[in-house]
This record gives structure tokens, C-alpha cells and sequence, in this order.
């Protein structure tokens, strides 16, 4: 006799402010050679690291560099005939983001983009929060229906589970080029698990 089944899904929702915070900045440098722009936006990326006083000098990394002569690029913004454009990674806690944001633009940087996320071990918390609560719900949905056939729920049968958040946040706004004004106050990150299980059924 086939063993009687039946499949419910469910998903469940944990959240947490942010702890930690990244502001991608590029600096840029034009020159009449790969040579003269490098070191325009190298001098450049210098001025950055001096003027940003609100985390040490560690957690201010260079992640990539990039030459490109002018001819080659869609409506450039200079005449020279190479942009050098470095890209760096400022990391801080989201209190400080709007702080760096400031000195960056004050000091002449391009804010590309502000990133808030979780530390590893809160992110993994709230997933498996998140993950039993949807086992939990999957389980109720599965007995709510099986009591309308006069039958209980056994064991589980099967499992399949989807991880459905990011458990980041990014900003991203013409406005923290500006260096004024800037208001940056993430939203609390969203974790989300979903799950599909599969429970035998039995007789009352």
C-alpha cells in the first residue's frame, strides 16, 4: 500500500539592525599618459586616506584599478587622452557611514555605494531562526489539514529548503557624491527561509 502524504511549504521572516557597514569610493586621475593618470588618481586616493579621521587606516582598502584611454569610453568626462580610477572599500559601523561619507566628498572622493550588513554568526543565527519557525508553521499547515481527514501527521519524509534573502542592504544615491546632507540610516536586514516538507500520514 502506498504511504500516504502530504506536502506543505512555508516560509518565515527575522530581522536585525545592521552591524556593519562598507563605503565603496573611487578616486579618480586624468593625464596625458597610463603613467600621469595613475599617479593623479594614486595622489588622489592619498588625500582620501588622510582626510577620512573616523576609522583607522586598516579598514580603508584598495579593491581595484582601472586605466582606460578616453578614446575607447562613452562620453567621458575629461579630455585628457587616460583615466586611472581606484576603487577603494572603507570599512566601518553603520553609526560612522554617514561620518565617512562626509570626509570622503569633502576630501574630492566618489561615493559609488554604501553597503550594511550582518556580521557572519548574527546573519547564521537568523537563518536558522528563521529556518525552525517555517519548519514549525510547515508542520501546523500539515496537521490542520490532515485533522479535516479524520488522519495525524507522522514523521517528515523530505525536506528542500530556499534561502530567499541576502542579509544586506546597499545604498546607493546620486546624493552621497555630494558630501551635504547626507542621511544614511539602514533599515533593519531581513532574513527569510522557506521550506517544502513532506510528512506521512497516518490514521487516528
Amino acid at each position: 500500500m502506498t504511504a500516504r502524504t502530504i506536502t506543505t511549504s512555508a516560509t518565515a521572516q527575522r530581522k536585525e539592525t545592521p552591524d556593519l557597514a562598507t563605503v565603496e569610493v573611487t578616486a579618480v586621475g586624468e593625464g596625458d599618459s597610463v603613467a600621469a593618470a595613475r599617479t593623479t588618481a594614486r595622489d588622489r586616493t592619498t588625500t582620501v586616506r588622510e582626510s577620512v579621521t573616523a576609522v583607522s587606516a586598516d579598514q580603508i582598502r584598495i579593491v581595484d584599478l582601472q586605466i582606460e584611454d578616453t578614446d575607447e569610453m562613452f562620453d567621458p568626462a575629461t579630455d585628457a587622452a587616460y583615466q586611472a580610477t581606484e576603487r577603494l572599500h572603507i570599512d566601518c559601523v553603520p553609526e560612522t557611514a554617514e561620518e565617512v561619507a562626509v570626509e570622503v566628498a569633502d576630501a574630492g572622493g566618489t561615493i559609488r555605494n554604501v553597503q550594511f550588513y550582518l556580521h557572519e554568526e548574527v546573519h547564521r543565527q537568523l537563518q536558522n531562526e528563521a529556518l525552525t519557525a517555517a519548519m514549525e508553521r510547515s508542520r501546523e499547515k500539515a496537521e490542520q489539514i490532515a485533522v479535516t481527514e479524520g488522519l495525524d501527521v507522522a514523521g517528515v519524509q523530505g525536506v528542500t529548503t530556499k534561502d530567499v534573502s541576502t542579509g544586506m542592504e546597499s545604498i546607493v544615491d546620486e546624493a552621497l557624491a555630494s558630501g551635504c546632507d547626507t542621511d544614511l540610516h539602514p533599515e533593519p536586514i531581513m532574513v527569510s527561509e522557506s521550506v517544502e516538507a513532506t510528512y506521512e500520514l497516518t490514521d487516528d
